[in-house]
C-alpha cells in the first residue's frame, strides 16, 4: 500500500526514476544511491535497474532509437527523422531538431570506438565539447540516454519558456525563474489562473502531458 512505503523506499524510487530514465546502468545506480545515505548492495541495485527497464520499456527502445539516428544522420551525412525528433549535419555540426523547430549541436561530430562501462568496445557518436571536470575543450562520447536527457531537457525548456510568455502576455510580472519554477510578483489573479496559464501548451506541444503546482506567499522557498 502507498500509506506503507517508508522515506528510504521512496527515496529509492525517486532516484530510480530521475536516474534509470536515462540508462544508469547498476554501478553507477548503488553509488549515486550510496551519495544521498540509501545503502543498497550491488544486487539491489541490479534487481532495481532490470525492473526499471522491463517495465518502462518504451524509454529504453528511445535510448537505441534515438542514439541510431544520430549515428546514421553522422555517417551517411543525409537528414534522420525518429519520432518526432530530427537528426541532420551542416558543415561541422550535427543538429538536433526538438519538436519546438529549436536546435540542439553538437560540434564536430564523429563515430568512433570507444570504452564501455562494461569493459567492452562499441562504435559511439563523439562530439568536441568543454569537459565538466577538467573544464578543456576535448572530444567526448555520447550515448542513447544521454541523447534522450539532452532532449528532454530541451523540450522541458521550450515549454517553459513558452509558459513565461503565457504569464508575460496575461500581465504577470515575471521577475525570475529557476529550473522548471516561475516566480511573480502580482496583487492581482488567482492560482488557478496562473496555473492555467503554465500548461497551455504550444501548438508543437499540445500532446506532452503538462502539470503544475503552484502557490502563493509572501517570500521563495525551495
Amino acid at each position: 500500500k502507498l500509506s506503507q512505503v517508508t522515506d528510504a523506499q521512496r527515496q529509492l524510487g525517486k532516484q530510480a526514476i530521475l536516474g534509470l530514465g536515462y540508462q544508469m546502468g547498476a554501478n553507477k545506480f548503488e553509488m549515486t544511491c550510496q551519495s544521498y545515505g540509501i545503502h543498497i548492495d550491488s544486487a539491489m541495485a541490479g534487481k532495481v535497474v532490470d525492473s526499471y527497464r522491463s517495465k518502462y520499456h518504451l524509454v529504453k527502445s528511445l535510448w537505441y532509437e534515438q542514439e541510431a539516428a544520430a549515428v546514421r544522420a553522422v555517417t551517411t551525412g543525409e537528414y534522420q527523422s525518429c519520432g518526432k525528433i530530427g537528426w541532420g549535419i551542416s558543415d561541422d555540426f550535427l543538429y538536433c531538431k526538438l519538436p519546438s523547430k529549436r536546435l540542439l549541436a553538437f560540434y564536430k561530430p564523429e563515430i568512433n570506438e570507444v570504452d564501455t562501462p562494461w569493459g567492452g568496445k562499441k562504435q559511439a557518436l563523439t562530439f568536441m565539447a568543454v569537459n565538466a571536470t577538467t573544464r578543456k575543450f576535448e572530444r567526448t562520447k555520447t550515448y542513447g540516454g544521454m541523447i534522450v536527457e539532452n532532449i528532454t531537457q530541451g523540450v522541458a525548456r521550450d515549454l517553459l519558456a513558452n509558459a513565461l510568455l503565457n504569464l508575460e502576455e496575461a500581465g504577470y510580472n515575471v521577475v525570475h525563474h529557476t529550473h522548471d519554477e516561475a516566480i511573480t510578483e502580482h496583487t492581482d489573479g488567482d492560482v488557478g489562473d496562473f496555473e492555467k496559464l503554465m500548461v497551455k501548451n504550444p501548438d508543437w506541444g499540445l500532446d506532452i502531458p503538462t502539470a503544475v503546482d503552484g502557490w502563493v506567499g509572501l517570500r521563495y522557498l525551495k
